[in-house]
């Protein structure tokens, strides 16, 4: 039997279950942070044995979710929409002209409000 690969065991490791602090180290953020996710709705609620709080890679999978939709600009109160499934079709609209890259060499294009 080999010994399993470096890839493996961080698999293993990021399957969980984890306390909120090994699950802020992983995301690199605060546990303030996650606590702060949660009380928005925007990170579901962690499972419970007796008194201790424990997180799995779905929780981690959805910090990195929050995490990539900022970077593109969205809020987190239109993230949290998403996430519920809250979406109006002219957001649907906003979500996928936000998504899109701007070509390398063409100009963005700016409207106003009255526009």
């Amino acid at each position: 039997m080999t010994p399993p690969t470096r890839d493996e065991k961080l698999d293993a490791e990021h399957q969980g279950p984890f306390k909120i602090e090994d699950l802020a180290a992983m995301a690199k953020i605060s546990v303030d942070t996650i606590r702060f996710y949660q009380t928005r709705g925007l990170l579901d609620p962690p499972s419970r044995t007796g008194r201790q709080a424990l997180y799995d890679k779905s929780h981690l999978g959805r910090l990195a979710e929050i995490r990539e939709l900022q970077r593109s600009g969205l809020s987190l109160n239109t993230i949290r929409r998403i996430f519920s499934k809250d979406v109006q079709d002219a957001d649907r609209a906003l979500f996928d002209a936000l998504s899109k890259p701007i070509r390398p060499g063409h100009t963005a294009e700016y409207l106003t409000i009255d526009e």
